[in-house]
Parts: C-alpha cells; structure tokens; sequence
C-alpha cells in the first residue's frame, strides 16, 4: 500500500499507518499522531485515568478529531 497523499503527486512511497477516520493509507512525512486522555470506570464508579491512546492520522482528521 502506498501513501495517499503522495499519489495524489504522482509519487510512489510506501505507506507506514492508515488514517483510523477516512482510511487514507500514509507514510511517515504524512503522518499525525495524535494522544487522546482515556478512562476507565470500576465498578464503584471511580474513573481511572488509563495511559493515553495513540492514533496515526492524515493531516486533515488530525485537526478535527486531535485535541493537540
């Protein structure tokens, strides 16, 4: 699979991670990540707080879904 925003340029690289919102396949110049808080709730109710989720994404999902 190769990079998708490459293509659009008519360039062939190999693609690292595919964006989790809109599917685009990228490599690592295109490549967003993102950290998002996660929690977890026991069974008392009290939320504990999990490490951070990573996510890869495009450049154009990394604005909208990315808190950072």
């Amino acid at each position: 699979m190769n990079c998708y925003e490459h293509a659009t340029l008519d360039i062939t690289v190999p693609a690292v991670a595919v964006c989790p919102h809109c599917g685009a396949a990228l490599c690592t110049e295109h490549l967003h990540k993102c950290e998002k808080e996660s929690f977890f709730n026991n069974v008392i109710g009290n939320p504990r707080q999990l490490a951070p989720k990573r996510e890869m994404c495009c450049a154009s999902c990394a604005q909208s879904q990315c808190a950072s």
